[in-house]
């Protein structure tokens, strides 16, 4: 697949093949940037229907500060967890984009909500 193919779109496989679509998101204009060596989101049922924010950690996010809206994670690993038949099945990629729009971070733990996510 050409590298403009792959920042396109994320395969993954459930089932029949399904993807979960990556747009395009601007990042000039964030306030806070941090490149993060993985998080994670769950999804009901098909990659396109994620229903937990992403979670990651002030550890796996070196430099994390909190510069206020909007939120940029560049997630070296991004782990989206698929529930198939009533288990979380995880799905892997690499160098993803997540937009935020909010943040709650409880210890060590970084909560961003209102987020889009693309190919990086």
């Amino acid at each position: 697949m050409k590298p403009v193919q792959r920042a396109t779109a994320l395969a993954v496989a459930v089932g029949s093949a399904a993807v979960l679509a990556l747009a395009a998101v601007p990042s000039a204009d964030a306030a806070t940037a941090v490149n993060c060596s993985g998080g994670s989101v769950r999804a009901a049922g098909n990659p396109n229907n994620i229903t937990s924010p992403l979670t990651t950690t002030t550890t796996a996010c070196p430099g994390w500060a909190d510069s206020g809206p909007t939120y940029v994670f560049h997630l070296s690993k991004f782990v989206e967890e698929v529930l198939i038949s009533g288990r979380w099945v995880p799905f892997n990629a690499s160098n993803v984009i997540a937009t935020c729009s909010l943040v709650e971070v409880s210890g060590t733990t970084i909560t961003a909500g209102g987020c889009a996510f693309a190919a990086g």
